[in-house]
């Protein structure tokens, strides 16, 4: 390789499932990960003409402890998508997907495909009120972009692209449903959104039980509670207490899921609230609200 002047990424990936899933198959895991990271910094290094490149869950890297770890913080990037990363993304389905829309974004706001890199985040924004309008409704209610994309993160501000395509997918369904126009200049009205959201969140309920099994069972026990729950609460459902259920309320905010309801003085019971985007999934339902 050196010869002939190539170079290689070494790929490692799906480093969260190839253990299993108990206790013992994570404690597995942690050792060979921390094993794997010290060897690339030890004697991977010499390798000239390979380059590694590994791909882990936030909240597993946070668990290793392996000698120079802080190596890796100058070699390391957090993959996420911002907000102008989505309405990118929606943008270039839309102009490619509709001539119309795309004459109409041209010729009103300057947006083209090809200029979308190059377009600022309130452009972005302006640019999507032709599908989705301003406003959740007529009167002065949330912006629409702060509705959708408070509705495909997470509790760690984590947002899901194929949330928000699923999101826009269904929404359309349910336009094609309505018997009426809602407006000329307005592709998706705010009930079709609204309609099509318990769905998506069904969806990525699936997918995170699929990225975390280890907290399928706990998360099949939340099925008909209310948001926000307290510790009391989840000692009688999850059937676990003390350092047990630390653990998993611990992994619950790591994952997303749980968002931290109590104040540092607040006496206990802590309280915890479900992130949206999986309150509808879980059956869940906010207290005060059916």
């Amino acid at each position: 390789m050196q010869q002939n002047n190539q170079l290689v990424w070494f790929l490692y990936d799906e480093l969260d499932a190839g253990f299993g899933y108990s206790q013992n198959d994570y404690e597995r895991r942690r050792r060979a990960l921390e094993a794997l990271l010290a060897w690339w910094l030890e004697s991977g290094t010499s390798l000239k003409q390979i380059v590694p490149k590994i791909f882990l869950r936030e909240d597993i890297w946070n668990q290793l402890n392996f000698t120079n770890t802080g190596h890796y913080s100058g070699r390391s990037l957090q993959l996420r998508w911002e907000e102008p990363d989505l309405w990118r993304l929606v943008l270039r389905q839309a102009l490619k997907s509709s001539p119309s829309l795309s004459n109409a974004l041209e010729n009103k706001l300057g947006v083209t495909v090809d200029r979308l890199n190059l377009i600022g985040l309130e452009q972005l924004r302006q640019s999507l009120y032709t599908l989705w309008g301003e406003r959740m409704g007529r009167t002065k209610k949330a912006y629409t972009y702060n509705w959708v994309r408070n509705r495909i993160a997470d509790s760690q501000y984590n947002c899901f692209p194929r949330s928000l395509i699923l999101l826009l997918q269904e929404a359309v369904k349910f336009e094609k449903d309505f018997a009426t126009e809602y407006s000329a200049e307005i592709t998706l009205r705010p009930k079709a959104l609204i309609d099509a959201f318990p769905y998506v969140s069904q969806q990525r309920v699936a997918e995170v039980r699929n990225e975390y099994p280890e907290l399928e069972q706990f998360l099949l026990s939340l099925q008909g509670e209310r948001s926000p729950i307290d510790e009391n609460r989840l000692v009688e459902i999850w059937n676990v207490e003390g350092g047990e259920l630390a653990l998993r309320i611990k992994d619950m905010l790591e994952a997303g899921i749980f968002t931290e309801r109590s104040r540092p003085k607040d006496p206990p019971p802590r309280v915890y609230g479900i992130a949206e985007l999986y309150l509808y999934g879980l059956n869940m339902v906010r207290k005060g609200q059916r």
